[in-house]
């Protein structure tokens, strides 16, 4: 997926390079530099939502990899990302069964039929992950750090105060079908997602995580990932970037031609 910036029209008229290559790298710049603010930290006009964190910081590292900017002359250059969620991120996506990769991803304890995932929740007024209620903030702060086979605070059931969540969500019986070719769905928690919540790491980096069992036996409706709306990131950051670009690009060529 690429950015591209073409003023091959302008050939012939050129008499100095040198303003209208400064003018090309200093717009491509430009460009890279939004669309990386765009993944990272701002919603811009046209996104339908933030990006997720950290689908973010590996999208913009991506953007500076070496060939995210291309140029060979004065004439056209083009910002470029291979990320390979960026298709994803601007077509949307399906709601989608997690449980497979789960079985078989990193935190499997037995391939294939067991997996313990960690859920992380976030501080209040936090957007890098959904806040816990400030009660429930306020006592798990008050926690001693759990450390992975040394043990530690832990809360305890909290399902009085904050009883199991249900979601409901449309299931396509293939990721590319649409509504009239699958079911709605849902499922109910059995504990609040807040019991048995540890404060891990420590005083300069704290996480604060639950912990959830998967296997094969699993409800079949109980690891769903919801669908993901279109987010035209990249048509955003040509929005944003346009009249900027058009304004850099012409005074370069103002000096190049005279």
């Amino acid at each position: 997926m690429k950015i591209s910036i073409d003023m091959g029209d302008m050939r012939r008229q050129i008499v100095d390079w040198k303003p209208a290559l400064d003018a090309m790298q200093e717009a491509l710049l430009l460009v890279r530099n939004t669309w990386e603010r765009a993944v990272l930290s701002d919603k811009l006009p046209g996104m339908s939502q933030k990006v997720q964190r950290s689908l973010g910081e590996a999208y913009a590292q991506n953007l500076h990899r070496s060939g995210a900017i291309h140029s060979t002359d004065p004439f056209d250059g083009e910002v470029s990302t291979d990320f390979k969620y960026a298709e994803a991120i601007e077509r949307g996506t399906g709601a989608y069964d997690m449980k497979p990769g789960l079985l078989n991803g990193p935190h499997a304890k037995i391939p294939g039929r067991l997996a313990i995932v960690p859920m992380r929740h976030g501080k209040t007024g936090t957007e890098q992950f959904k806040a816990m209620p400030k009660p429930v903030y306020n006592m798990a702060r008050r926690l001693s750090y759990y450390q992975k086979g040394r043990g530690g605070g832990r809360l305890g059931d909290m399902s009085d105060k904050y009883p199991p969540q249900t979601k409901t969500f449309f299931a396509p019986h293939h990721e590319t079908e649409t509504a009239s070719h699958g079911r709605m769905m849902s499922y109910t928690h059995k504990t609040s997602i807040y019991s048995g919540m540890v404060r891990a790491g420590g005083p300069k980096y704290t996480q604060y995580l639950t912990f959830r069992a998967v296997s094969i036996n699993s409800d079949p409706a109980s690891w769903w990932h919801p669908a993901i709306p279109p987010n035209p990131v990249r048509d955003a950051v040509v929005q944003a970037v346009r009249r900027d670009v058009e304004h850099i690009l012409r005074a370069g060529w103002e000096a190049a031609i005279r």
